[in-house]
């Protein structure tokens, strides 16, 4: 079996849509995928000829105007960045094709971009990105990494530089890969991935599979989340009892019976299935939206459609605004649009210190701002579910606070 690089971050989703061999497979030619190729060949036209021409390869792809433009307006800060990046490709060859075995019977295949060797030991790499996602490429990238390190026979003191440039959003990520790295990688890829050939997992990847419309995991994904919220289940005489019961006691409770064992089932079974109901509208709303995403505006009246906005969020730079903004600005007015979290910066200056001094230097840090009175402290209502405290034997606890159950601050490993 022959896997392509571009279709990695869909196997590390969800193995079956790239191993299943036996699925109905519709390779959906997207009008930003014509684009893309447009701009692919324009690229390789700027490289190896130092020019290019937008309407001689727009005929060739057959785009029209608007099509036209948008290729050239990605053109532009591809000429950008190459300006930048030429430095980096002293020897620099486009479309290369690469490959290497992943196991006995599995071969790893793709096609590099641009790529220039740098001696024996050492390649970089780079890979245009025309679409409006700027995400879902760390294992292709990893992928045309471990096949240039493969091609170099895989050296200890190899270094794969891999470079992708995301034109829509105007700035590009470099990414060093070494030999460790690159043998995690494989690993992970080969125990975790094509070791799992039948296992879906439906997500992120379903609007734009091959195997959309035939995959049966997908077809019960949506069945649950329609059951769950129509709710075929009020018909169930358990369902109906329970709701006369929860209606009878709640309606009649008082500081007398609370504590009876039957409110506090109801109450615990009720914030249940408000949390089930909640998490069945977020899945119906993705549902909508993978929907939309992938078939485009759905017309959902004679005079309205349900379609998807691209909406632009602008954020600012705090070193680099902040010179700017006191120009114009008193601190006090800049302020007034900041919002800083206490957590954090405890935590930005607790990574100053060494080991052992991180705790003493987020009690300090809290310490001096409450003294200059910078803390505002404000009470919030929330329900939450508190452990009892547990009395030993002869033994009063008076006032201890039960310990909340709820969720952590987990920390995210960064992927390569």
């Amino acid at each position: 079996m022959k896997i392509r690089c571009s279709k990695l971050d869909a196997l590390m989703s969800c193995p079956p849509s790239v191993l299943d061999t036996t699925a109905v497979r519709i390779d959906r030619e997207e009008e930003a995928a014509t684009i893309g190729k447009a701009v692919h060949a324009m690229a390789a036209d700027l490289i190896e000829r130092q020019a290019y021409n937008v309407m001689e390869t727009a005929a060739m792809f057959g785009l029209d105007t608007e099509q036209s433009e948008e290729a050239a307006a990605l053109m532009l800060y591809l000429m950008r960045a190459w300006d930048e990046l030429r430095r980096y490709f002293p020897t620099p060859r486009t479309e290369c094709g690469v490959a290497a075995p992943l196991s006995a019977d599995v071969e790893l295949t793709g096609t590099v971009d641009l790529l220039s060797p740098l001696g024996e030991t050492k390649a970089v790499f780079c890979d245009w990105k025309t679409g409006r996602v700027d995400s879902n490429y760390q294992h292709q990238m990893a992928g045309y990494a471990y096949c240039l390190w493969t091609i170099l026979g895989q050296p200890e003191d190899g270094l794969i530089t891999g470079i992708v440039v995301f034109l829509r959003h105007h700035y590009y990520r470099v990414v060093k890969y070494t030999p460790a790295m690159l043998r995690s990688w494989h690993h992970d890829l080969t125990h975790n991935a094509l070791a799992a050939a039948t296992k879906f997992r439906p997500g992120r990847v379903c609007p734009n599979c091959e195997i959309y419309a035939s995959c049966q995991a997908r077809k019960a994904e949506v069945t649950g989340v329609v059951d769950s919220v129509l709710g075929r289940t009020t018909g169930d005489p358990k369902w109906t009892t329970f709701v006369d019961q929860a209606t009878g006691l709640l309606a009649n409770i008082d500081a007398d019976n609370k504590h009876e064992p039957a409110v506090g089932d109801i109450i615990t079974t009720l914030m249940t299935r408000a949390r089930l109901a909640k998490e069945a509208a977020d899945d119906v709303v993705a549902l909508v939206r993978d929907t939309i995403r992938r078939v485009g505006p759905i017309d959902t009246g004679e005079f309205t459609t349900m379609e998807l906005a691209t909406v632009t969020m602008k954020t600012l730079d705090p070193v680099k605004s902040l010179p700017v903004l006191r120009r114009h600005l008193s601190d006090a007015e800049i302020c007034g649009g900041m919002k800083l979290s206490l957590p954090q910066m405890q935590s930005a200056y607790a990574a100053k210190k060494g080991r052992g001094e991180k705790v003493a230097a987020k009690i300090q840090i809290e310490s001096e701002l409450d003294r200059a009175g910078a803390i505002v402290v404000s009470l919030h209502e929330r329900m939450t579910e508190r452990l009892k405290p547990q009395k030993k034997e002869g033994e009063d606890v008076p006032g201890t606070d039960g310990e909340e159950l709820g969720d952590g601050d987990h920390g995210a490993g960064e992927s390569a």
